[in-house]
């Protein structure tokens, strides 16, 4: 099928090269750089000792034959072709688990063997190049921004010492709520609100206080929220990596705009913490138990330890806003 895919590409440029150059050179060359492309496509699929599927159109793969509803789309596919099925998806090879003992060798026992992963353009650009936590490589500096969002972030002793800023915020939401006594209240509205409010307050709410941490807040949530929105609709140029540089839906270029706001509002946070000379020196150990999360990790920057660079920083901080925002969207729905 190669070979005739190739006589029929020569066939062509014969033909239009007797007719001249302009259009009709343009048209050839685009025919034989198609034609390559699907050749070593197929060529490609062929070398491969892959698992049963479906068959797919050339260069759409099976994208044409899926439905919206994808968990009972793969779940009847997985009936016909097994546990283990093929899907191609653009050019993206994509491998469907439907068995609970197989999701578990593989996102347990070998975990390790498949952790890396395509990252989503638009998310390599949001995360600094890939410098949080989730779509990081699984390496060594993975390993650190584990221990980091584990010992410094979920464990019990910082969640514990940040008791009093959730408490402050959970306080300050319920009298937002009775201010409105007798009044319908959209409730949630109020509790994606609360919920952010208690994150970033927990990531620097003793960094900024007053009008600038409104400011900030606002501003912050407003980009994150157009960031998480963008995210969850989908570009060509993951499903066909060639297409990356042309940007057709323009998703990148708006992502790297929302990236350079945030980082703005990231540096404003952070520089405001050198300026005020949060370094925790001279203040008194009950107040050192209610540092928020910046000033912990800056500390450790300033000081011996150097966990985290600012860029990592700031990744693993927004990282940690898309996942509340995705589980709360989920669970207010």
């Amino acid at each position: 099928m190669v070979h005739r895919l190739l006589a029929m590409a020569s066939s062509f440029w014969s033909q239009w090269c007797n007719i001249g150059y302009g259009g009709a050179g343009l048209f050839v060359s685009f025919a034989v750089i198609a034609v390559g492309a699907i050749s070593w496509h197929i060529l490609r699929k062929e070398s491969l000792a892959l698992p049963p599927g479906p068959r797919g159109m050339p260069v759409l793969g099976n994208l044409p034959f899926l439905h919206p509803d994808l968990h009972s789309c793969f779940a009847k596919m997985a009936q016909k072709y097994g546990p283990v099925m093929r899907l191609w998806l653009g050019n993206k090879l994509t491998v469907v688990l439907s068995s609970p003992s197989l999701a578990k060798e593989v996102l347990r026992d070998n975990d390790a063997i498949f952790a890396d992963r395509d990252t989503p353009i638009a998310m390599l650009t949001m995360t600094y190049g890939g410098s949080g936590l989730i779509w990081a490589r699984c390496d060594q500096n993975w390993r650190m921004l584990r221990k980091v969002w584990v010992g410094e972030m979920l464990s019990k002793v910082s969640l514990d010492r940040l008791y009093a800023l959730r408490h402050r915020e959970v306080w300050d939401s319920m009298r937002r709520i009775y201010a409105n006594a007798g009044t319908s209240v959209n409730v949630n509205e109020h509790t994606f609100s609360a919920m952010i409010n208690v994150i970033t307050s927990m990531l620097w709410g003793r960094t900024l206080e007053g009008e600038e941490r409104r400011h900030a807040d606002k501003e912050f949530r407003q980009v994150v929220w157009e960031m998480f929105d963008l995210l969850t609709k989908p570009d060509v140029s993951d499903l066909f990596p060639v297409l990356a540089p042309l940007d057709i839906q323009g998703k990148n270029s708006k992502m790297k705009k929302l990236g350079s706001r945030l980082d703005r509002i990231f540096d404003f946070i952070i520089n405001h913490h050198e300026v005020k000379g949060l370094s925790m020196e001279g203040i008194e150990n009950k107040d050192r138990e209610h540092k928020d999360l910046l000033q912990i990790f800056l500390q450790n920057e300033e000081g011996s330890k150097g966990i985290l660079d600012k860029t990592q920083l700031k990744a693993l901080f927004l990282v940690s806003l898309l996942s509340i925002i995705s589980f709360l969207v989920l669970a207010v729905s």
